[in-house]
């Protein structure tokens, strides 16, 4: 399981570089975004300067110098597993300092979520092949090794449009906007081309207003009184096509019904894994039987049913406002 938090950072440990030292004259990128123990690295520079030679370091360690002759070469980087590299081109002035012309970083690791580096898709029209490639191709130039598919879905309570033996092929998002299946299915598989893996998005507890009340039992709800007269929602205006209601995580019911929901989504399309949401501090909120929700002691219950139900599959938590991150935080989780 990965969760993440930040805070302001930029007033410690400040890099300061000598002037006219480091000049960014190549751009020097890989054609992975990351790589496997014993997997070739390719190399492409924009272009080649004489005298320039290639520089491999580990921690500052020197492994291996060669002179650049063209603008593409291979390397097989050492393959103990979890180690990073830096890449530089540099030249020799003649007073013996070094410019360095280009730089760029290669990451080693049979796990992407040794040192995981996350970005996400928001938009899954009709997206052709050419433009979804430089999109992805950008990716892997930031070495973004893990991507999140955020609202690709039909439904939250409800992820795929469709059934697993005849998936929809274009259905629209809570925003009304259209999702193409070809977009999401090409996207994953060029992803996953340049060795980054894809996480499909969705919330712990969200059901929209479109539910079917046989499957989803007022006893899986959480809601603002004791006496369940209110469900508890997010209220969402124009052009969201509904309200998000909110159901309780720790809830064995509702965890049974989104594993198998996930369970379609995995048979029809490669996700390697479950992003999930939450939306923060709901206040007080209560079960149906009137007890206190206590949402954030409830996602390590919902999370650990996650992962039983699909072991292979990665997961990543979404702590809103850090609402939860203690609790599960102290938790042996994914």
């Amino acid at each position: 399981l990965c969760f993440a938090s930040c805070q302001n950072d930029d007033d410690n440990g400040k890099m300061e570089y000598a002037e006219d030292i480091i000049a960014a004259k190549i751009t020097l990128s890989t054609d992975k975004a990351s790589y496997k123990p014993g997997e070739m690295v390719s190399f492409i520079a924009d272009k080649v300067f004489s005298n320039s030679l290639i520089r491999y370091t580990y921690l500052g360690k020197v492994i291996k110098e060669e002179t650049l002759n063209a603008t593409s070469w291979n390397w097989l980087p050492p393959s103990t597993d979890f180690q990073g590299y830096m890449v530089s081109i540099y030249q020799t002035n003649t007073d013996g300092t070094q410019t360095i012309l280009g730089t760029v970083g290669i990451d080693v690791s049979s796990d992407w979520t040794k040192f995981p580096r996350y970005g996400f898709l928001s938009e899954f029209g009709n997206i052709s092949e050419s433009d979804r490639a430089t999109v992805i191709n950008n990716l892997k130039d930031y070495h973004i090794n893990g991507i999140q598919f955020y609202d690709w879905q039909y439904r939250q309570h409800q992820p795929l449009a469709g059934t697993v033996s005849n998936p929809l092929p274009v259905w629209n998002d809570i925003i009304n906007r259209e999702v193409y299946g070809k977009t999401v299915s090409g996207y994953i598989t060029q992803a996953h081309s340049k060795n980054m893996k894809a996480m499909f998005y969705n919330l712990a507890y969200g059901v929209l207003n479109d539910y079917d009340p046989n499957l989803i039992t007022p006893q899986q709800f959480v809601y603002k009184d004791v006496n369940h007269n209110v469900k508890d929602k997010h209220e969402l205006g124009w052009p969201f096509i509904s309200n998000i209601y909110i159901t309780d995580p720790a809830n064995t019911a509702w965890q049974n019904y989104l594993a198998q929901k996930n369970d379609d989504v995995y048979k029809v399309y490669d996700f390697d894994g479950f992003h999930i949401d939450q939306l923060g501090d709901r206040g007080n909120v209560f079960r149906y039987d009137g007890t206190n929700a206590d949402l954030k002691n409830a996602f390590p219950s919902f999370i650990s049913a996650m992962k039983s139900a699909n072991s292979n599959k990665k997961l990543v938590m979404n702590a809103v406002n850090q609402y939860g991150q203690k609790e599960m935080a102290a938790k042996e989780l994914d």
